[in-house]
């Protein structure tokens, strides 16, 4: 599943400050995770592939993992 997180403050994001909704932590916590692909954060406003949790990327990321060219196997 493909999906980008809101800026904090705007429509769809998470609170601006500090606050006890689920939904906003949740959404911080998902921001400051690192790319599996890059090691850079996921942060907000990004398309973030997010299937396995435990390895969400950059969408970007994972497509240019997707194209590059696969080694050859020997024979």
């Amino acid at each position: 599943m493909t999906l980008t997180i809101p800026c904090p403050g705007t429509i769809g994001g998470p609170c601006h400050g500090g606050c006890e909704h689920d939904r906003c932590h949740d959404a911080r916590a998902l921001a400051a995770k690192r790319c599996c692909v890059c090691g850079q954060f996921l942060g907000w406003e990004v398309p973030i592939v997010d299937d396995d949790p435990a390895r969400a990327a950059h969408a970007a990321c994972v497509r240019r993992v997707q194209a590059e060219p696969k080694p050859e196997a020997a024979a």
